[in-house]
């Protein structure tokens, strides 16, 4: 019989029918609404080997999350239905960051992911929802973020501006009640 399997969305899976006897006729459904009805397949994506005791679904999609399958197999004019397997698929999380974008030079900045169980954050392999950084130089940060097994990532820029220097010119010495004029530049 097959096996309830869960997976991520976009990826591949199969389900088993145990049934493998000479001159056996295989014929995969789908049911959409819980079991209530049923539908034969066709080999068109994301379904292969329709007719065969492996079922393959390659790039399977969130909207496909609780079908269940089943394979009919007749033989010398007996039909038997396994047992129903349900797939689960688990959507890969949407990822977000937030913090500055722009920075001068010797500061740093907080970055915060959200959409996700775990983080982790490259360069630097940190783990948490928040990383404090400060980069020398512009820098790309990417967090792949982890929910319900399944994984996806967001890169996030931060512009290094260099520090102005400010130099300020003028007469340093004057006399009580006098007035000078200074000039930053």
């Amino acid at each position: 019989a097959p096996t309830s399997t869960t997976i991520c969305a976009n990826a591949n899976t199969s389900f088993t029918s145990t049934n493998n006897v000479t001159g056996e006729n295989i014929q995969w459904q789908v049911s959409t609404n819980g079991g209530g009805t049923w539908t034969n397949l066709s080999n068109v994506a994301p379904y292969s080997g329709v007719n065969s005791t492996i079922l393959s679904i390659t790039g399977a999609t969130a909207a496909m999350n609780a079908y269940q399958y089943h394979a009919v197999v007749t033989l010398n004019g007996c039909t038997v239905t396994s047992a129903n397997a349900v797939l689960t698929v688990n959507p890969a999380p949407t990822i977000g960051v937030s913090g500055n974008q722009t920075i001068c030079s010797g500061q740093n900045t907080v970055l915060s992911a959200s959409g996700a169980t775990t983080y982790t954050w490259t360069p630097g392999g940190s783990t948490g929802s928040s990383v404090t950084v400060a980069p020398g130089t512009s820098q790309n940060y990417t967090v792949t973020g982890t929910a319900a097994s399944c994984t996806a990532s967001a890169t996030y820029s931060i512009t290094v501006n260099p520090t102005p220097t400010v130099a300020i010119t003028g007469t340093q010495t004057i006399c009580s009640g006098n007035a000078t004029t200074l000039t930053a530049g």
